[in-house]
């Protein structure tokens, strides 16, 4: 049986449009950062700082923590 982790489920606290923007900015970068270098990342075993920086910059390592810690 298969259920939401709880740092991906949407709390009622999140409205529709927030949840979409996220989302929407989580595809955007997916798509420009790490698609075209999947691949790559895959065969080396290894993916990038860069690309932990750039997530981060863009906030999005963290995201299931509460505000007051860093979230």
């Amino acid at each position: 049986m298969s259920s939401t982790p709880s740092a991906f489920a949407v709390t009622d606290s999140t409205t529709g449009e927030e949840y979409n923007l996220f989302l929407d900015s989580v595809r955007k970068i997916l798509h420009q950062e790490v698609a075209p270098f999947y691949d790559d990342w895959e065969e080396a075993h290894q993916v990038p700082r860069e690309l932990w920086n750039k997530l981060g910059e863009a906030g999005l390592l963290g995201v299931d923590l509460p505000e007051e810690y860093g979230g």
